[in-house]
Order: structure tokens, then C-alpha cells, then sequence
């Protein structure tokens, strides 16, 4: 696992609700689009938060993998990521 955002001007989880659709459990583990929105998982680490861009079928399969922490999922734009993660280049490594 390895494109996380990093939001540098305030809390990833209050720029996920700005720029993200929260989403259940159910629409994630049905997610297919990994071309316009992209899956973001906001985990619950205790002392702090991660939040993971699932950029293909692995990376959602890792993410919606059972866990006890808690966990929320997001739809978030392909542009908003690229602002906040190194997803393009994660994108790159898939072609």
C-alpha cells in the first residue's frame, strides 16, 4: 500500500468531507472506478489517521481486507488527489 494523501493546510479528514463523498462499506467493497473518482479509505490508527487512495482492484482488495480499526470511504476526484498524493505516480508504475 502506498499512495496516501497529504493534505498540508488542515486535517485530511476536513478535506475529505470538502472534497470527497462519503461512501458505505458496501459501495466500497463494489467499487470499480478507477479512472475519474478514486477510493479513499481514512483509517483510524489510534494516535492518528491514514488516509490510502486505492488506484486499482489490489489496492481496494488491500484496503477493504477485514480490520478492527475504524474506518471510513470516500469517493474523491482523480484532480483533488493529485493535488494531495502522489497518485499519478503510482498511476505511472500501472501502464
Amino acid at each position: 500500500m502506498g499512495a496516501y494523501i497529504n493534505v498540508k493546510n488542515q486535517p485530511k479528514e476536513d478535506w475529505l468531507k470538502e472534497k470527497g463523498t462519503e461512501i458505505s462499506l458496501g459501495d466500497a467493497l463494489k467499487w470499480t472506478d478507477f479512472e475519474v473518482n478514486f477510493l479513499v479509505v481514512l483509517v483510524d490508527n489510534g494516535p492518528f489517521t491514514a488516509a490510502g487512495v486505492a488506484y486499482d482492484r489490489r489496492e481496494k482488495d488491500g484496503w477493504l481486507q477485514p480490520d478492527p480499526r475504524p474506518r471510513s470511504f470516500y469517493s474523491v476526484k482523480k484532480e483533488d488527489l493529485i493535488a494531495v498524493s502522489p497518485l499519478e505516480e503510482y498511476l505511472e508504475r500501472l501502464k
